[in-house]
């Protein structure tokens, strides 16, 4: 399965895009990785399979990730593409469960791989549900969609690439929204780039480092 994977990146106290990168391989996402840059993000030297872009001015959380989206769909010929904030952790089966969700062709609008603690679906059963929160979509972490779908959102009038906007747009496709119970990934910094604050409310729902207890490769 080819994956495109993108990160709007920059340094977070504690935090280093060199973490991310890490972060982001331990998923499972070993192929291709675009770092979006805003300006004064340290970039380390010797990334493999990396593409770094450096912005000359900032663009804002919102419309980096959008740039992400936009220069993946213009660059690479992935069926699948997925947009990671830079203080993700994946757990080691995040690829697997995803590889798992793709084995049915049928379309959907995207899938999350983080899944909020504070959503209603409940821990008793492990796996991918369809859960549409429309504008109360808070899953920028980890989303991941099919080229087809991803280019389907954008080209709504009200697009932009904040979370709250894709599950609105989702909803109003009436196309399944999946979110795994437990989340297959979560925060590891309370720094939100959008606002410049320190926030502690963005747990993950059941988070474990290995959910079904298998390694890749």
């Amino acid at each position: 399965m080819n994956i495109a994977v993108g990160v709007p990146a920059i340094d977070r106290p504690g935090l280093t895009v060199a973490d991310t990168v890490t972060n982001v391989r331990r998923g499972g996402f070993n192929g291709f990785l675009l770092l979006a840059c805003e300006p004064g993000t340290n970039i380390p030297a010797g990334l493999k399979n990396v593409e770094v872009v450096q912005h000359a001015k900032k663009l804002g959380h919102i419309d980096n990730a959008d740039f992400v989206y936009s220069w993946l769909l213009k660059n690479t010929a992935a069926d699948y593409i997925m947009a990671v904030e830079n203080d993700t952790r994946f757990c080691q089966t995040a690829r697997p469960c995803l590889e798992k969700l793709c084995e049915n062709e049928e379309p959907f609008s995207y899938a999350s791989l983080f899944t909020p603690a504070c959503c209603e679906l409940s821990l008793d059963k492990i796996g991918w549900r369809d859960y549409r929160p429309g504008e109360a979509n808070c899953t920028a972490q980890a989303l991941f969609f099919r080229r087809s779908s991803l280019q389907m959102m954008r080209s709504f009038p009200e697009w932009t690439a904040w979370d709250g906007t894709i599950g609105k747009i989702g909803k109003n496709m009436g196309l399944p929204c999946w979110y795994h119970v437990p989340s297959l990934s979560e925060h590891i910094s309370d720094f939100s780039i959008r606002t410049g604050e320190m926030r502690t409310d963005f747990k993950a729902k059941g988070y474990k480092d290995n959910i079904y207890k298998f390694k890749l490769g």
